[in-house]
């Protein structure tokens, strides 16, 4: 189960740091995220910013502690990081080693939940937040379940129904929600 396509999250993800940070400057990365979507981030960057160094941090994504210290670390070891993208929902908690640092030119854009996240999009930490609604990804998740279980899928199938999110979109084997949802803070 995909929530959203990697690739698209990584396109979102790689234009908002371009645009951010511009010609010059540094990028951190919490880097554990799936391979597709690192990639995408990454090549979406290298192919506009030459002179963007992007400082990729092993580890940190599935652990909300283990972020805000990978990032509060990578924000005092290195001052010339303006942007830290986080991968996953729990490491949008170095939004908030962003905002005890006291550096106010330093953000904080990725993938979030939106109740946690919300609090860094209102404080303008994070002037960008993409997530999905839990409500459809879990209800695709126990439609899927149940259907495998009644059906034999076609190996050969591009979609499955869904019941009320209609057809689902199969990408290299895994059934994917749709588009992400896009927040931007009301703060430049």
């Amino acid at each position: 189960m995909n929530p959203a396509p990697e690739e698209e999250i990584g396109r979102i993800l790689a234009d908002e740091a371009v645009n951010r940070i511009g010609e010059h400057g540094e990028v951190g990365v919490l880097a554990d995220a799936g391979p597709g979507l690192f990639e995408a981030s990454r090549a979406g960057v290298s192919q506009r910013r030459k002179v963007l160094a992007l400082t990729a941090v092993p580890g940190g994504n599935d652990d909300a502690d283990r972020a805000f210290r990978l990032t509060r670390d990578l924000v005092r070891a290195c001052p010339s990081v303006g942007l830290v993208v986080a991968f996953s929902p729990s490491a949008m908690s170095g939004g908030e080693a962003v905002l005890l640092s006291g550096r106010q030119r330093v953000k904080v854009i990725g993938v979030g939940e939106p109740v946690s996240g919300r609090r860094y999009l209102e404080n303008g930490v994070a002037p960008l937040l993409i997530h999905w609604s839990a409500r459809d990804l879990g209800y695709l998740t126990v439609y899927a379940a149940a259907f495998a279980g009644r059906h034999r899928p076609d190996p050969g199938a591009d979609s499955i129904p869904a019941g009320r999110l209609g057809r689902r979109e199969l990408c290299g084997g895994e059934i994917v929600l749709g588009q992400p949802i896009v927040e931007r803070s009301r703060y430049p």
